[in-house]
């Protein structure tokens, strides 16, 4: 009888030191976002033939509880909703939701200033939107380029992609250096940093506009063959935003002279 009962107390010391083990050794929480613009229907199962159990709230963010292969072969992820219910919803409505943004930073990009940007799940303008970059604003750049978009996390920590074309490599520093752009002479604004895009307007000599973005490299030979020339996007006079040649421009340090 003592023999069974130095079994049962060794082996219950011996469980008892397996449960902090096996708590620490848990897998860390994950969340995902879900896309905006519509709330995504949820079902009991992992296919849209069960029964209804509720909506993710589109842009809300939610605990994933369980990861399944489910209807059509795709992925499901279960969750639980405002009302309390658990349901799946499938994955390709959402995205990973990153915490620690500094330490996945690999640089940084700025949006454009016309308007703000969409930010889609995958690195296809047909993927879902998973939330808006705010125009003129900076943000990290959490990994690789892929086939020309940057993977972004928007401040709520959301992820997804934005096109190269509309969200340009920058740094934060120079992007918050308040710089004017000064002309010597008439100039005309473009659409497109290169000579060859449509024009929207001109400037007179002595006129001052912000400069709102520096291209540092040469985009645009002129005809002759002979000379490269920087261009800067400025806000013009009227609100909108262009790109003049620093054929008859300077670019000064400093805020916009009144």
């Amino acid at each position: 009888m003592k023999r069974v009962l130095c079994i049962l107390v060794f082996a219950a010391l011996f469980l008892g030191c397996l449960v902090p083990l096996c708590v620490w050794a848990e897998t860390p929480e994950q969340t995902i976002a879900v896309r905006i613009g519509r709330n995504v229907d949820a079902y009991r199962r992992a296919t849209p033939k069960s029964v209804f159990v509720g909506w993710a709230q589109a842009g809300g963010h939610y605990t994933v509880l369980e990861t399944v292969r489910g209807y059509e072969d795709c992925e499901w992820i279960r969750i639980r909703l405002e009302n309390g219910a658990e349901g799946y919803i499938p994955a390709y409505m959402t995205s990973p939701v990153v915490k620690d943004v500094e330490s996945l930073t690999t640089g940084y990009v700025l949006m454009r200033f016309e308007s703000d940007v969409n930010v889609r799940r995958r690195p296809d303008s047909g993927s879902v939107t998973m939330g808006m970059a705010k125009k003129g604003s900076v943000y990290p750049v959490i990994g690789e380029k892929v086939r020309g978009w940057w993977p972004v996390a928007l401040e709520n920590g959301t992820t997804g992609y934005v096109y190269e074309g509309i969200a340009y490599a920058a740094d934060p520093a120079e992007v918050a250096k308040p710089r004017h752009v000064k002309f010597s002479g008439r100039s005309l604004i473009y659409a497109q940093p290169h000579g060859g895009s449509a024009v929207l307007t001109g400037i007179g000599p002595d006129a001052a506009l912000r400069c709102v973005r520096v291209i540092p490299h040469p985009t645009y030979m002129d005809k002759t063959g002979e000379m490269a020339y920087d261009w800067y996007e400025v806000e013009t006079l009227g609100g909108g935003y262009g790109y003049v040649s620093s054929r008859n421009a300077t670019l000064v340090e400093g805020a916009l002279p009144q």
